[in-house]
């Protein structure tokens, strides 16, 4: 359900213009919300796609004497224990080639003192190849269509694809890999969630990733934030609330002359008269 707040007040930003501007904010409410997040979210089918190339090899910012890759594999011990027994965890590696480390299971019937010890181990070396590295975490889920507890009968189960990486890649394969997102999501129901270690991730990356439905992105330069993100905003970050969200205005007095939020919304380039609509989220 919506909920709406309005404000009016002058633009402070306009010298000796004292015009008039009212806001209006759209907020959306669901059984999700607060402890709601780990009771009634979908069951969750995630593959992390981790970064383990040379680059990943350079320091953090802001963590003396540890790497990206070892923030990187601290946050993935955290991001385990976010996990549900009956929800499955699949994790690719990759640099200038991609290898499954772990095989998309059930939790309850994952080792996990094995998986950690094994992530543990890694350490970075190689070029980057993201593109093969969505290939073949996407080829994961067909390799779970026949086991048991694995099928998805009734659309209940949530599948992402969860990236960490520095995208230090080139522009071909940074393009190949931006066109596979947008291929999984609107053709076969995976959302991915690129997470930026270290570095901000470039303009394209951003505006692609937003505007692909159900997907997202975030930048961690601190593991101070990478924690929250592993731990705090795990489940919202994998849990999308709605999607295909229009808003509408059905009064003769306003027009909508500038939004914020959403890329749809925010790079608007006519005014939204009365009657018409826009999609605010997709």
């Amino acid at each position: 359900m919506p909920s709406y707040g309005i404000a009016t007040t002058v633009d402070p930003l306009e010298n000796g213009n004292q015009n008039i501007e009212h806001w209006l904010s759209v907020n959306f409410n669901s059984c999700l919300d607060g402890a709601g997040i780990r009771t009634h979210r979908a069951r969750l089918h995630l593959v992390i796609t981790l970064d383990i190339s040379g680059s990943m090899s350079d320091r953090f910012e802001g963590e003396p004497g540890k790497t990206k890759l070892q923030i990187a594999q601290q946050s993935l011990l955290t991001l385990l224990k976010q996990l549900g027994p009956d929800d499955a965890l699949g994790i690719v590696l990759f640099n200038h080639s991609a290898t499954v480390l772990q095989p998309i299971e059930r939790i309850s019937s994952i080792d996990k003192k094995k998986l950690e010890e094994n992530i543990l181990k890694l350490r970075a070396s190689g070029g980057t190849t993201i593109a093969r590295a969505i290939e073949v975490a996407s080829e994961l889920y067909n390799s779970t269509a026949d086991q048991k507890g694995m099928k998805d009968d009734n659309n209940m189960i949530s599948r992402r694809i969860f990236f960490l990486t520095d995208m230090e890649v080139s522009t071909n394969d940074g393009e190949t890999f931006l066109k596979h997102i947008k291929d999984n999501a609107e053709k076969h129901t995976i959302w991915s969630t690129v997470v930026g270690v270290g570095l901000d991730l470039g303009a394209e990356v951003i505006q692609s990733v937003s505007r692909t439905i159900g997907c997202n992105y975030c930048n961690v330069r601190s593991a101070r934030t990478f924690d929250e993100l592993m731990n705090t905003e795990f489940h919202y970050t994998v849990t999308p609330i709605g999607f295909n969200i229009e808003l509408s205005i059905a009064g003769e007095r306003y027009t909508m002359e500038q939004g914020y939020g959403s890329p749809e919304i925010h790079q608007l380039q006519d005014k939204i008269d009365t009657r018409q609509s826009i999609k605010i989220i997709t």
